[in-house]
């Protein structure tokens, strides 16, 4: 696929504009926003006193709370510019995770608020808050300790570390593999209104990773979507003369 110039720089001025109003402004007020999400309204403080101590992936920024009560959060947005449907992803990780945590014994985190980007008084867009997991990176547990980039296993890794793990992998598969819907697309947030088989409703076509990057870097919008929720018909049919 060839890359739209314009829509990649485009898409890169908006996430550095993100991120530059995200650690400048609101990141200091993350916390008190947080605490309104919290049933006993407790107060509290970022975990990580610097933001480059925050979890900063490919598609996400994460950053950790912890309330006057001992608990722990992961307060999660989508990276401005990098997302161009922030809120249908949004919606659709809440309802998969909603579905794994009632049809599966996989360990994934609890749900504790989330919302729209209207529902963001922060104006940074959409956001999930789940308690924060306990755990061992694999890449820690497995990897060479003095090359963390290494794609290597360690050669002392225990047989019965590998069965364990390989097992419990497998497991995870399978149940996942037994989820069936009625139909493909993505789901939503919307309880099913005749059907006792499924946790949540496919409410849409699929939201692929492919045909978020033929939109975002090639500027072509497969989804029928973008365009529409944010140019209205007149942009769509800017956007087809300028095609032509």
């Amino acid at each position: 696929m060839d890359w739209d110039t314009r829509a990649v720089d485009q898409a890169r001025h908006k996430q550095l504009e993100w991120i530059n109003i995200f650690l400048r402004k609101r990141r200091e007020e993350l916390t008190a926003w947080v605490s309104t999400f919290h049933p006993g309204h407790l107060q509290c403080s970022l975990v990580h006193e610097e933001a480059k101590d925050d979890g900063m992936g490919s598609f996400n920024v994460g950053s950790t709370v912890r309330f006057t009560n001992g608990e722990l959060w992961i307060v999660r947005f989508p990276r401005g510019g990098k997302i161009l449907l922030a809120n249908e992803k949004v919606e659709a990780e809440v309802a998969t995770i909603d579905v794994i945590r009632k049809q599966t014994t996989i360990p994934v985190p609890e749900i504790k608020a989330w919302g729209r980007a209207a529902d963001n008084s922060l104006g940074i867009g959409p956001f999930i808050m789940t308690n924060y997991v306990e755990g061992l990176n694999l890449g820690l547990l497995l990897g060479e300790p003095d090359d963390l980039k290494s794609r290597f296993m360690r050669s002392d890794v225990s047989e019965e570390s590998l069965k364990t793990l390989f097992s419990q992998i497998a497991g995870f598969v399978l149940q996942l593999s037994k989820l069936e819907f009625g139909r493909i697309g993505n789901i939503s947030t919307e309880a099913p209104a005749d059907d006792d088989q499924h946790a949540a409703t496919v409410r849409s076509r699929p939201l692929t990773l492919k045909a978020h990057d033929i939109l975002s870097v090639g500027g072509v919008d497969t989804l029928c979507s973008y365009y529409r929720s944010n140019l209205g018909m007149a942009g769509i049919h800017a956007n087809l003369r300028m095609m032509l």
